[in-house]
Formats: structure tokens, C-alpha cells, sequence
């Protein structure tokens, strides 16, 4: 399949070759939350920009794990912020 797009075949290539299915789960999974984000209004850059974000934090879970933290401290823990 010529999709005009070399990154997105070579990532269509991947998911073919995975054997365990989990890469064209992925892409099934990001295109249909893409799809229903556009269909709310989301720009594109917009979108690019979350993706960039969870990218980052799959790559560095440190940085989860410390955002984790600060939205913990900020619930309800009896004391004023």
C-alpha cells in the first residue's frame, strides 16, 4: 500500500511485522481518539501537542511520577493552598 507518507509507512511496515499485534492495536487505538478529537473541535497542533506530551512522559516516566506527585498534593488534603 503507497500511502505518500514514508514515516507512516515504515510505521504501517512495523505493525505488519509485529507479531504481537500490539503496534497496529496502537494505531488503531490513536486514530480513532484522533478521529473523535478532531469531531470536538481539536486543532491539529493541538493534538500534535498532547501526543507530544504523552510521548514524552512514555519516554520518561520520571516526569510522570513527579506530575503524579504534584496533582496528589493538589486534592483535597485538608490544608489551604
Amino acid at each position: 500500500m503507497k500511502l505518500e507518507d514514508p514515516i507512516l509507512e515504515e510505521l504501517v511496515a512495523r505493525a505488519e511485522a509485529d507479531e504481537t499485534g500490539k503496534l497496529t492495536q496502537i494505531m488503531q487505538e490513536l486514530i480513532d481518539v484522533s478521529s473523535r478529537a478532531a469531531a470536538t473541535g481539536f486543532e491539529l497542533q493541538e493534538l500534535a501537542s498532547v501526543c507530544t506530551i504523552g510521548h514524552f512522559l512514555g519516554k520518561n516516566p520520571e516526569y510522570l511520577q513527579a506530575m503524579e506527585y504534584l496533582v496528589m498534593r493538589g486534592i483535597d488534603t485538608g490544608t489551604e493552598h
